[in-house]
């Protein structure tokens, strides 16, 4: 009797056991992606950051020697471009300028502002402004090497010292009438020092009276 009623306690732990275990698998969080090395680690490492990232096709560009993976990053296209090895990579990705106006003997026409990342043997371009898309690819493959740098916010003109502060109406400053005056004489002066032979002397004299009448002093 004993032992049957043992038998009967241990099967209700039996069941337990196995619910514990599963539950504590299905808390546990996938493990983190590896570095990034080539195009299919680069596409986890974005996931991972809760990015949408989804393949689009491929691209040619002219001034790279591979074709390219067109990749959307939360809708924002982003060009991956793979090489052979990291040194292929880093041997072309000398020829493109700091700023990022010129790649080789090309200069491309940017429909907005590029970015260029490189990380092994991979060079990512993304062209465009969105500021969560360059955080995102930053914080996966750090700054850009080149290219121009993120929109930056208009300085805070200075509030303190003894330097007073420009108006800021946006109207401009009337024009007097002893500045009209010095304008109007020294395009006439210009005129007659520059060609004085192609004017007849009767102009000649009508020019200088006019000179002499609209001097300010």
């Amino acid at each position: 009797m004993k032992k049957i009623l043992i038998f009967i306690l241990s099967v209700p732990l039996l069941v337990i056991v196995p619910l514990v275990a599963v539950a504590c698998s299905s808390s546990q969080q996938p493990p983190a992606p590896g570095p990034v090395t080539d195009y299919t680690s680069l596409v986890d490492n974005l996931r991972a950051t809760g990015a949408s990232v989804n393949p689009v096709g491929e691209v040619q560009q002219p001034f790279f020697s591979v074709k390219g993976l067109v990749i959307k990053v939360n809708d924002n296209d982003v060009q991956v471009f793979e090489y052979s090895d990291a040194t292929a990579a880093e041997n072309e990705a000398k020829s493109i300028s700091p700023d990022g106006s010129s790649v080789g003997t090309s200069m491309p026409f940017w429909v907005a502002p590029p970015h260029f990342y490189k990380v092994e043997k991979l060079i990512i371009l993304y062209v465009g402004e969105n500021e969560d898309t360059i955080g995102i690819l930053e914080s996966v493959l750090g700054p850009q090497f080149a290219g121009r740098p993120p929109k930056e916010s208009a300085p805070v003109p200075p509030t303190g010292g003894d330097t007073p502060l420009a108006p800021t109406t946006g109207e401009p400053e009337p024009v007097t009438p002893l500045q009209i005056e010095v304008i109007i004489h020294s395009i006439a002066v210009g005129y007659l020092q520059t060609k004085p032979l192609s004017i007849p002397l009767s102009s000649r004299v009508k020019w200088n009276t006019i000179v002499r009448s609209t001097r300010p002093w």
